[in-house]
């Protein structure tokens, strides 16, 4: 008899079909049209941190386009990072296997449903430099 949380077995994810006029295709193309810049912050311990000091990065294809910015951290913050890193690495070890699992199927879930369009959209946009 097996004890403790039992987990799916893993399986494929379903095939999507982008062919035009798919509902698919469709979601994709209003992902690749989005425009809104993302800001990404610093973040240590939960905690985020904005700075003047960003880098812009802007699509390979077309360096108009401008899709984030990265607030650089201080070395203070780089510091506090490190500090916190290590707390949480404990944290993380201390945790049983059912927990770390759960946490894990938790994020492969929200990958595969509400952002896989936005996924895949910076995914295609990043590989278009590679051509």
């Amino acid at each position: 008899m097996i004890s403790g949380p039992q987990f799916p077995l893993p399986v494929n994810e379903p095939e999507v079909h982008f062919g035009r006029g798919t509902s698919a295709a469709s979601e994709l193309t209003k992902a690749l049209e989005q425009r809104d810049v993302v800001e990404i912050p610093t973040v240590i311990g939960g905690k985020r941190y904005f700075s003047n000091d960003v880098v812009e990065v802007r699509a390979p294809h077309d360096h108009q386009r401008l899709l984030a910015r990265i607030h650089r951290p201080t070395e203070a913050q780089i510091s506090e990072a490190i500090a916190s890193s290590k707390a949480v690495a404990r944290d993380w070890a201390n945790l049983t296997h059912a927990s770390r699992a759960t946490i894990l199927h938790r994020a492969a879930e929200i990958v595969a449903t509400r952002s896989r369009m936005r996924i895949n959209a910076a995914t295609m946009l990043w590989a278009r430099a590679r051509r």
